[in-house]
């Protein structure tokens, strides 16, 4: 889990304002977007991989690329969210500088329908309009073959060919089972797995580093202004689940709720 319970993320202090509330629960959320995102995108690779040929769903192509764009899309976010909110630290440049290519290609995902007739008047290859996912299977230490796969959701109709190509891994570079996936488009071959350690390392030092730096201030203002420590640091409440009853009318032409406020409410939190 990229963010575990009990974590700083997880349980953001009451005292912190309301902006710096707001953008570190905006970065737990899209980094938790990104997470699921890239565990998906690796299952239905896995799928992909483990199926024989002529037996593939042509909706794992839609879902592989669906999520690899949803997580440069939630990628994108926290870089920007990051870097408005100004913490100076290796750690944010670091991944501020990792995630270039990654504003490129969510500006370029952005004004695709726009660049259609360029693309259509283009005289040179180019990667399929929604780009290409490619990475390599290995089912595990014991078999010396490994496969390398690439799905490309676009029909075959650019009159100047697919650019898309597979890169070679060297031995190091591949692990068991799914890895080395990447994402070709708009001119920019993007790693999945070292955006995956990117946000890893940023995410690391927003629940350590960072976080003991806000701890420390809060206790010299709980010293300062005589408040116990424990109510200063104590968290926000966490996401949440609702549930409200409600029944169909005599006719069943209506959806009616109890009029007593509230009957039947239920509400799960979580941290």
């Amino acid at each position: 889990m990229l963010i575990p319970p009990g974590s700083f993320l997880r349980n953001i202090p009451q005292s912190l304002n309301v902006r710096e509330s707001i953008t570190l629960d905006t970065i737990r959320v899209a980094s938790e977007m990104v997470e699921l995102s890239i565990l998906r995108a690796k299952t239905t690779a896995l799928n992909i991989s483990q199926n024989t040929p002529g037996s593939h769903s042509r909706g794992w192509i839609t879902l592989l690329l669906s999520d690899c764009w949803s997580a440069i899309l939630h990628l994108d976010s926290i870089r920007r969210t990051i870097s408005d909110y100004k913490i100076e630290d290796a750690a944010t440049t670091e991944f501020i500088s990792k995630t270039e290519d990654v504003r490129k290609l969510r500006n370029s995902f952005q004004h695709i329908q726009s660049n259609l007739g360029n693309r259509a008047a283009a005289t040179s290859s180019l990667f399929p309009q929604y780009g290409s996912v490619s990475w390599v299977y290995w089912l595990n230490e014991n078999a010396p073959d490994i496969k390398l796969f690439q799905c490309n959701p676009n029909a075959e109709i650019d009159q100047t060919g697919s650019k898309m190509s597979i890169a070679i891994p060297s031995a190091q570079d591949i692990r068991e089972g799914i890895s080395w996936i990447k994402l070709q488009a708009f001119e920019i071959t993007l790693d999945i797995d070292e955006m995956w350690k990117a946000l890893e390392k940023l995410v690391h030092f927003l629940n350590t580093a960072f976080a003991e730096r806000c701890r420390v201030t809060f206790q010299e203002l709980s010293e300062e202004k005589k408040i116990p420590f424990e109510k200063i640091w104590t968290a926000r409440s966490g996401p949440i689940i609702f549930s409200y009853p409600a029944t169909f009318s005599e006719d069943g032409t209506k959806i009616t709720m109890p009029k007593t406020p509230h009957a039947g409410y239920y509400a799960e939190r979580f941290n």
